[in-house]
């Protein structure tokens, strides 16, 4: 999980480079500066939905401690995949 994490991270460190680079490169920084503020905001809003989907689909270890996988039942996981959907898809209007 650190790997993917870290990885995403990476990811998105690159695409706020290559925005930023193009906006200054064309003379345009508000342009740059508008959309770094919108990825902010895009993955401000996916935090705590994907919290929740990894709380649910893993157990506790001594790296994750807050994992839920084994200890409630099934129907409480699906509610928890539920509320993480909804998070997403509200976020996404």
């Amino acid at each position: 999980m650190a790997s993917i994490i870290a990885v995403w991270a990476v990811l998105w460190v690159l695409v706020a480079g290559v925005v930023t680079g193009a906006g200054l490169r064309r003379g345009r920084p508000l342009w740059a500066a508008a959309w770094l503020v919108s990825i902010g905001a895009f993955l401000a809003a996916q935090e705590d939905p994907l919290l929740i989907l990894q709380m649910a689909s893993r157990g506790p270890t001594a790296g994750f401690r807050d994992g839920v996988l084994g200890l409630v039942d099934p129907h409480t996981r699906g509610h928890m995949y539920g509320a993480a959907i909804l998070a997403l898809a509200s976020d996404a209007y």
